[in-house]
């Protein structure tokens, strides 16, 4: 089988205190077999945070979520390779 590997930088950006993990990994990976890891996002603010992922590449993430402060939530990243070869993404919030 031909694998793939990745490492996805997240990146939290926008007003609002959003906390996330700077890095993302995954495990080698064949090609048209996906494979999703979870993520936490915390707002550490005070309002209610709409909140559209956007990624790159070979990432998939859901289209949007709403953060209520103070409140936290798993996002399922999935990454589903169409190359053989490293990939880095990028998960902006």
């Amino acid at each position: 089988s031909l694998l793939s590997c990745a490492d996805q930088r997240l990146v939290a950006s926008g007003e609002g205190g959003l906390d996330a993990p700077e890095r993302l990994s995954f495990p080698p990976t064949a090609i048209s077999f996906p494979r999703a890891r979870t993520v936490r996002i915390t707002n550490r603010g005070t309002l209610a945070r709409r909140v559209t992922p956007v990624t790159e590449g070979p990432f998939r993430a859901p289209a949007e979520v709403v953060l209520e402060p103070a409140g936290d939530v798993e996002l399922t990243i999935t990454f589903a390779p169409t190359a053989v070869g490293p990939h880095d993404g990028a998960l902006v919030v």
